[in-house]
């Protein structure tokens, strides 16, 4: 009888034990839930802060007629007041925008840490968004060979999960534009190919430098034939030309990632 009473009550130890824990593992979930959530918010609230402080700042001139304050770019086709935006952060250094998309934000570099802003908001704060960024690899006039720049691919739509809408053809077909701004110029870039890769670090994995390694990489891009790859085969892209890739997750595929590729048609 006392080993029995004595089995009951290791028993109620033990179910004590796990139904703590238990709520302790349901406690910790719910308030990492509730932090994911409020930084969703702060990053919401910080990009679209950023999207207005990006806006040239138009005042009259004494003729009556609109002009750009001096704290805008210099370049007059550039619609990014890019000396206001280095007042909150040094190192955003273009604007990237993909008509038909909600991709539409600053690109960053860091000095020191190319992951920085794997995890890292535009305000350099923790953040399961990060930012639009590339590597100290590529250059940040974007006269590299491939320019390849990074964002998350994120549930509510931010960053560049919109380049998922690539895996449709009627939207491939019908947006083909990308934009970016630098201080200086306008580049304008036409999409030639959206497809699902590997996770290989192409910057490392290809001297874009060596021509013939850049047309081999070109080839293989051009010979896909993955039926869910939309690859334009009318269009002629070379060693010679410049390419632009951006490049984000696959929604439960780790070993994969999500290109959207063009080349640059127009720099002015």
């Amino acid at each position: 009888m006392e080993k029995e009473t004595k089995r009951h009550s290791v028993k109620r130890r033990t179910l004590v034990v796990i139904l703590v824990t238990a709520m302790i593992i349901l406690a910790a979930a719910v308030i990492g839930l509730l932090v994911l959530s409020d930084w969703e918010r702060r990053d919401e609230a910080l990009n679209e802060q950023m999207q207005q402080i990006a806006q040239r700042t138009m005042e009259p001139s004494p003729t009556g007629q609109p002009e750009i304050t001096e704290t805008a770019s210099q370049a007059p086709n550039v619609p990014i007041d890019f000396a206001a935006l280095r007042t909150q952060n040094q190192d955003i250094y273009a604007w990237i925008t993909v008509p038909g998309t909600d991709v539409d934000y600053p690109i960053v570099q860091n000095p020191l840490d190319d992951s920085f802003y794997l995890t890292h908001n535009l305000a350099g704060q923790e953040s399961v968004e990060g930012a639009i960024y590339t590597e100290r690899f590529n250059s940040k006039d974007f006269t590299d060979p491939n320019t390849v720049i990074y964002g998350h691919n994120m549930k509510n739509g931010s960053m560049f999960a919109g380049l998922h809408q690539y895996e449709d053809k009627a939207f491939f077909d019908e947006n083909r534009e990308i934009v970016v701004y630098t201080p200086e110029k306008k580049l304008t870039y036409r999409i030639f190919a959206a497809y699902a890769s590997g996770n290989e670090h192409i910057m490392q994995a290809y001297d874009f430098t060596d021509q013939s390694v850049f047309t081999r990489y070109l080839d293989g891009i051009f010979n896909i034939r993955d039926m869910k790859a939309n690859i334009d085969s009318g269009m002629t892209v070379t060693d010679r030309d410049k390419i632009l890739t951006l490049s984000t997750c696959v929604k439960g595929q780790d070993e994969k990632r999500y290109l959207v590729q063009a080349v640059l048609e127009t720099d002015e």
